[in-house]
This record gives structure tokens, sequence and C-alpha cells, in this order.
């Protein structure tokens, strides 16, 4: 969690948006790992690669930051568990609902 290898960010898009600014500082900052952006419409958000879901990564992911819909988050959860990775960073809002 704290000194991951690989990090996904679900929800990032070339939109402004609070997930896209968490993908964007992985860049600016120097990240030295792998960094994989889940959204199914695009290829490419800013310089990572863009996969469909977290199990279409390639290779192993230690960290996935979620950033959708609360709705939607325990899918992603289950992606998650399925391709094994190490921690989970849930940021939005809605679960109150």
């Amino acid at each position: 969690l704290f000194r991951p290898k690989s990090v996904a960010v679900v929800g990032a898009s070339p939109n402004a948006s609070f997930v896209s600014s968490i993908l964007g500082s992985l860049f600016t900052y120097g990240y030295p790992g792998t960094v994989s952006a889940i959204n199914p419409r695009y290829e490419r958000v800013m310089q990572a690669p863009c996969y469909p879901s977290v199990t279409d990564v390639p290779g192993e992911v230690d960290l996935v930051v979620i950033g959708v819909a609360a709705q939607r988050v325990p899918s992603v959860l289950e992606q998650c568990e399925r391709k094994g990775v190490g921690g989970v960073c849930v940021v939005t809002s809605g679960f109150s609902q």
C-alpha cells in the first residue's frame, strides 16, 4: 500500500476531475512505477495506457485507486480480488444513499 510498484487509477479520464488529478500527480511528481488508467472509453489517459477493467491490466497491480460512483465500487473490488491486487484506496462519495 505504501510503496507500490504499480498503480491503477479507476475512473481516470482526460476531463478535469479529482481522480484524474491523482493520475496526473503520479506523473508530475515522478512516480517510478507502472501506472495504468482504467476506463473503457479511452485507450490512453494522459501518459497512461488505459484498460477497460482492472483485470485487463497486464502484469501485477499493487495498488488500485477507485474513483467511480459508489454503486460501481463493489464490481471494481471484485475485479481487484480476481487480479490479486495488494491494496485499494476508494476516493468517492455516495455511500449514504
